[in-house]
């Protein structure tokens, strides 16, 4: 990770592990707390949703991280903790005002923006250039006013790609994601966006995922264990969702990473790689970040990728294990 993003994200950290202190909290007993709290209305007016010890360990002391947790769940986080103080006889006014939290966050967030641009305007210099993947005239082109520059690379190289292997910690893969799951991220991640910018972002991922079977195009996606209990999903929406995965075809095998392999090995953000049957392209690694992307120019580097992603295979849950783990969530909830 770069120096400057750890420190940025360790910075944020540490803002959120004070706050713990000073509302009397820890680790231990904030999942018992939330949930004798749970549903009672807020300081932002909003009811409480559950604060699970894992979420918060990861986001406050999981120093592999790469990015800022969503704002919801922080916003949620500062309304507990307001209510926490109260039941453990703390100050909540020394937690501060939610305004406060949300320029902390903004800064953090800002602060990482400008990194990935750099990064993103480093990469650019060594970017294909061909009309094949020419990002400004392109089949999004009418929803051009929400794809960023660097994610319009891939939005081109995507439906030329013979097969699509991502990998991903927190969420279903796009191309496998159902309508109602998809509008649920998108708000997660877009939340304060309007609301008819949230669809357009939805239909365009839907779009995505029409594209991809023509010519027997192959997605082969390995799913963080994780991601298959996000408790920022409702449930009737996850259950869905998880039926989905059972009826992928064939040629869309999905494969379950335990949550300790990744951790392993290190793998603290999705990987997407492309792959091609056409003699110009070689294999393009794609790597999402925080409203940037890097798409490794070097061959090794992109060796290195592919290589986590096959290690990543091998520690997987074949395809008919998988499917046994998802009936089982499915039928626990």
């Amino acid at each position: 990770m770069d120096k400057r993003r750890a420190v940025i994200l360790a910075d944020f950290r540490e803002f959120l592990d004070s706050a713990i202190n000073r509302a009397g909290v820890n680790f231990a007993t904030a999942r018992r707390l939330s949930g004798q709290l749970q549903g009672t209305v807020g300081a932002p007016g909003a009811p409480l949703q559950p604060v699970y010890k894992s979420t918060l360990h990861d986001h406050v002391r999981g120093k592999q991280r790469q990015n800022l947790p969503p704002w919801p769940w922080v916003a949620n986080l500062w309304a507990f903790l307001v209510a926490a103080a109260a039941e453990n006889k703390a100050d909540p006014d020394a937690l501060g005002p939610l305004k406060e939290w949300q320029a902390v966050y903004e800064a953090a967030e800002a602060g990482l923006r400008r990194l990935g641009k750099q990064a993103m305007d480093a990469e650019a210099a060594v970017l294909p250039s061909t009309p094949l993947v020419e990002p400004y005239t392109a089949w999004w082109a009418a929803y051009a006013d929400i794809v960023p520059p660097w994610f319009g690379w891939y939005l081109n190289l995507e439906p030329l790609a013979t097969e699509v292997r991502c990998y991903e910690e927190l969420y279903i893969p796009g191309l496998l994601q159902t309508k109602e799951y998809a509008e649920a991220v998108v708000r997660l991640q877009h939340g304060r966006a309007p609301g008819a910018q949230i669809k357009r972002r939805v239909e365009l991922r839907m779009l995505r995922q029409r594209l991809m079977p023509h010519g027997g195009r192959r997605v082969w996606a390995l799913i963080n264990e994780k991601a298959l209990q996000n408790p920022q999903i409702g449930q009737t929406t996850m259950k869905r969702q998880l039926h989905h995965l059972l009826q992928t075809p064939d040629h869309m095998p999905v494969q379950i990473v335990p949550a300790p392999v990744s951790a392993r090995q290190s793998v603290t953000g999705p990987i997407t790689v492309l792959r091609f049957s056409h003699a110009d392209l070689p294999d393009t690694v794609y790597l999402e970040q925080d409203d940037s992307a890097l798409y490794p120019a070097d061959p090794e580097v992109r060796a290195l990728y592919l290589q986590q992603f096959n290690s990543l295979v091998i520690a997987a849950h074949r395809p008919k294990e998988s499917q046994a783990i998802i009936e089982q969530l499915i039928n626990d909830m």
